[in-house]
């Protein structure tokens, strides 16, 4: 009897031992997986500036497309021609046929200009026209307003005309003065002698 109790109580002890290794196991997984959790979300919000960078750069991009050629708007872009150019093909929102060419095409057939290699669109109305006439006029100011102002400066003709035109002027003011001074001491002299003879004859 007290045999077998011993051989119950080792094995209870043996149980106890697995458990605890278990949790430990566990515990150690656990742990493990929280900082896999930690790594990924520090990883994550060291990535959010450069997707906010990228995400404003597409945003500036687009809206500087959109000035350039707004009435892409109005179409809707199917596939890309060609690895370079502009070319794409595209179908009008309003008569909903596709076409083929670059923004030129698009312009022509919106605004119904001949001459484009395009057909005009039928279903465009003259409200429609007036919107998008609107739409282009704002645009291209904002493309002016962007532009940075040109300040003109002084050609180098013009400054050197200026230049010598200045010395001359101060040359010949130089000039005249000494003339006058030159004069005012002759007359003396003369003066002097003047008065001399008159005294001679005089006496």
């Amino acid at each position: 009897m007290p045999l077998q109790t011993s051989n119950i109580e080792e094995e209870e002890k043996r149980k106890k031992k697995k458990r605890k290794r278990l949790l430990e196991r566990k515990e150690k997984e656990r742990e493990k997986f929280r900082q896999l959790l930690f790594y990924a979300f520090f990883q994550k919000l060291s990535d959010m500036p450069n997707s906010l960078e990228s995400m404003r750069a597409e945003t500036e991009i687009d809206n500087d497309l959109n000035d350039n050629a707004p009435l892409w708007k109005y179409v809707t872009k199917l596939e890309k021609m060609g690895k370079g150019g502009e070319n794409m093909s595209f179908k009008c929102n309003f008569c909903q046929q596709v076409y083929k060419g670059s923004y030129y095409r698009v312009k022509n057939h919106l605004l119904k200009m001949k001459g484009g290699g395009i057909a005009s669109c039928p279903k465009v109305t003259v409200a429609n026209l007036s919107e998008m006439q609107k739409v282009l006029e704002e645009a291209e100011l904002r493309v002016k307003q962007s532009l940075p102002r040109q300040v003109p400066l002084p050609t180098t003709v013009g400054y050197f005309s200026a230049s010598v035109s200045n010395y001359f002027q101060m040359d010949l003011s130089f000039v005249e003065k000494k003339k006058r001074k030159g004069s005012g001491s002759i007359e003396k002299a003369f003066n002097n002698s003047a008065r001399e003879q008159l005294d001679s004859e005089i006496a």
